[in-house]
């Protein structure tokens, strides 16, 4: 990262640890958005997803789409164009989610 972002490796960890405890502490992001399943339901969801796919150890799914905003990007003038621009030159947002076997 040092070398692709061009920073030192003091702010790399700086931010990383500010990342880290955002997601972390419970004050702020942790159970706002973060859901970690008790001992049981965590059981019951590889249980689950071994019987729909016949593989072990299965605890969730991640998958991501991009959701194309141009027509949004004409109608809002205060968006920053560039903040919604991919290596293609479209302009999108990216969905990201975790799902359970259900």
């Amino acid at each position: 990262m040092v070398n692709q972002f061009n920073v030192g490796t003091s702010i790399i960890k700086k931010y990383v640890d500010i990342f880290c405890d955002v997601l972390t502490n419970k004050k702020k992001l942790l159970n706002k958005y973060i859901n970690i399943p008790s001992s049981q339901h965590f059981k019951d969801i590889v249980a689950c997803f071994e019987n729909l796919t016949g593989i072990c150890n299965i605890c969730g799914t991640i998958d991501g789409i991009h959701i194309l905003v141009a027509n949004l990007l004409s109608k809002k003038a205060t968006l920053v164009v560039g903040d919604f621009s991919n290596r293609k030159k479209l302009h999108n947002i990216v969905l990201q989610a975790m799902c359970d076997a259900n």
